[in-house]
């Protein structure tokens, strides 16, 4: 009875993995050369624009990639650029221009990036590039988000005015759709809808036998680093934020002045109780002589939408007298270049647009500091 329940058993694995297993047709041929193209070029290059619409508003992102064989590669993605070359693994961060991270790289230019990145690229062309198996060419249009992602069909469908070949996966809470190019088999774009949240991917992708322009990084423009952290001595971040009245707001439009920072939210304690030293300072800047600029900025407001965020923000500020404005970071991009954990989290910025000091936290004695390092600055 045993071995009669074991064949039982191995029939019934055999008929799900039956039943599992690819069926050849149009759709899975497609998948096929799509992978091919890619993991088969000698180079390859795309430009990518990715929006992804949300409930909460629209976030848009840019990636860059250039790949050259197994070993060298270049890929820009979400404020950092990872480099590989010469068996070396480079990775700066895009607000920390002057420092990079060096890793040897011996299991070649994918794989350092994975490893170094725990992927979660929103492209498939990494994953195929290194993938050799149906399932892995199929889990590569999961975006590097997506699990149990299925192909389901392929479709001639017109998209952006172009003639293209649709192939449709299915995933638990939606679909993904990559509208391939019939001829060069090349991904064009992709959208992704899970639940309330639709992801568009536009691309540009081209592939050769050798690149255009090699793959480079230049050691002398900056100095190697353990960690890619923002201290004091680097340049400051630049930004563009605006007012709640609409008024936009560059640090780069401050060359020459100290610049003081102030990143805060209505509902930290905290910080409500250091703006007053904050405007106390501001107060002061205004009759000392010197060129000084002075903003606050809100990065963390637990609202959905930016519309809430805005008419929270500024009815707390036109409820107080405060002479120095704020700043709404709508994306928190501006917070998360300069690194901000708790708040309040302050930046002090010299007349050459240097980090001066960082200051982390309540400081009853804020006006003071403030003015001492102003001393400092304009002493030099």
């Amino acid at each position: 009875m045993k071995y009669v329940a074991n064949l039982i058993v191995l029939a019934s694995m055999t008929t799900l993995a039956s039943a599992q297993a690819p069926k050849p047709g149009p759709a899975h041929e497609l998948l096929q050369q799509v992978a091919a193209t890619y993991r088969d070029a000698g180079a390859l290059t795309d430009s990518i624009d990715i929006d992804i619409k949300m409930p909460q508003g629209t976030q848009s992102r840019t990636m860059d990639i250039s790949l050259s064989g197994e070993d060298e590669g270049h890929v820009s993605w979400n404020g950092y650029s990872f480099t590989g070359i010469d068996n070396s693994f480079f990775q700066v961060k895009d607000t920390l221009p002057t420092k990079y991270i060096r890793k040897s790289m011996e299991e070649g230019f994918i794989p350092a990036l994975m490893r170094e990145t725990r992927g979660g690229f929103p492209v498939p062309h990494l994953a195929l590039r290194q993938a050799n198996t149906f399932e892995q060419f199929v889990s590569a249009f999961g975006l590097g988000n997506f699990p149990n992602v299925k192909l389901k069909d392929v479709t001639s469908v017109t998209h952006n005015g172009e003639e293209m070949q649709a192939l449709n996966f299915t995933i638990p809470q939606g679909t993904i759709t990559a509208y391939v190019d019939p001829e060069s088999k090349l991904i064009e774009s992709i959208e992704a809808i899970n639940g309330p949240v639709v992801v568009t991917i536009n691309m540009q992708p081209r592939v050769y036998d050798a690149l255009p322009e090699p793959i480079r990084f230049d050691t002398d423009k900056a100095r190697e680093v353990e960690t890619l952290r923002l201290e004091v001595g680097d340049p400051a971040p630049d930004f563009e934020l605006e007012q709640p009245d609409g008024t936009i707001v560059r640090l780069s439009d401050f060359k020459g002045s100290m610049v003081v920072l102030d990143f805060w939210a209505t509902w930290c304690g905290p910080c409500i109780r250091g703006l007053p030293e904050l405007n106390k300072f501001a107060r002061w800047a205004e009759t000392s002589g010197h060129q000084v600029g002075v903003f606050a900025i809100d990065s963390f407001e637990r609202v959905p939408t930016n519309a809430q965020k805005k008419q929270k923000i500024e009815q707390f500020w036109n409820a107080r007298d405060f002479s120095f404005p704020t700043l709404i970071d709508y994306s928190g991009d501006t917070a998360r270049a300069y690194e901000v954990g708790p708040i309040p989290h302050g930046v002090v910025i010299d007349t050459h647009g240097i980090i001066h000091k960082i200051h982390i936290g309540f400081n009853p004695r804020l006006f003071g500091t403030l003015k001492a390092e102003a001393a400092q600055i304009f002493e030099q």
